[in-house]
């Protein structure tokens, strides 16, 4: 047995290689019909961004359909109240129609200045 200097020890232990660890990372590989290899890593950031805005618009659609049942909700007694005012203006009308009628036929000119 060899005397070994506890220098000798520590180099020893540094030097020793270390064991192979696979690199977590995934990669995505294209292989075209001839066999040719490419890398496909613009393909994550391709579906990272299309994730993003997935995800974007769903919430947008759930804002815009919140806020059309609210809307909706609100315009209502306003169509309402509108198709009240066209029936009052519908008689309104006839009601003069009928007050211009019987103003010629009495002959009188209206006394309006």
């Amino acid at each position: 047995m060899e005397d070994i200097s506890r220098e000798l020890e520590r180099e020893i232990a540094r030097s020793k290689p270390k064991p192979y660890q696979k690199d977590r990372k995934t990669r995505i590989l294209i292989v075209d019909d001839f066999g040719e290899m490419k890398a496909g890593e613009y393909l994550k950031t391709l579906i990272t961004i299309l994730s993003i805005i997935n995800v974007f618009c769903f919430v947008a659609a759930v804002f815009f359909y919140y806020l059309y049942t609210d809307l909706s909700r609100d315009a209502n007694p306003v169509k309402n109240r509108l198709v009240l005012a066209e029936k009052k203006v519908t008689e309104l009308t006839r009601e003069k129609e009928i007050l211009m009628a019987r103003l010629v036929i009495s002959g009188k000119e209206p006394g309006i200045e």
